[in-house]
């Protein structure tokens, strides 16, 4: 079975890119085309860990998307990935 990784545009980036703000222009630019989004946030799970940096498109800080005109509210992978932490989260209170 094929590891998402090896179909990933960053597969071959340096992780600074995704870490460094003044390069997150480069990591969106690789994200935005890049089929494995959602496996991305999943694997980071930015939420959970209060991630700073790009990952699976989007812009965070403190775990949150960060508004902003580079990151896209309405991502299909991000909204996925929104709706199952809420979800998850939701079973976990009950």
């Amino acid at each position: 079975m094929e590891d998402p990784i090896d179909r990933a545009n960053c597969r071959n980036s340096d992780p600074e890119l995704f870490e460094n703000e003044w390069l997150y222009d480069q990591a969106l630019a690789l994200c935005q085309t890049c089929p494995v989004r959602l496996w991305c946030l999943q694997r980071v799970d930015p939420i959970r860990g209060f991630f700073d940096g790009v990952a699976g498109g989007s812009i965070w800080l403190d775990g949150k998307v960060k508004s902003d005109h580079r990151t896209n509210p309405k991502d299909p992978a991000l909204m996925t990935y929104l709706k199952t932490r809420r979800n998850s989260q939701n079973r976990n209170n009950q």
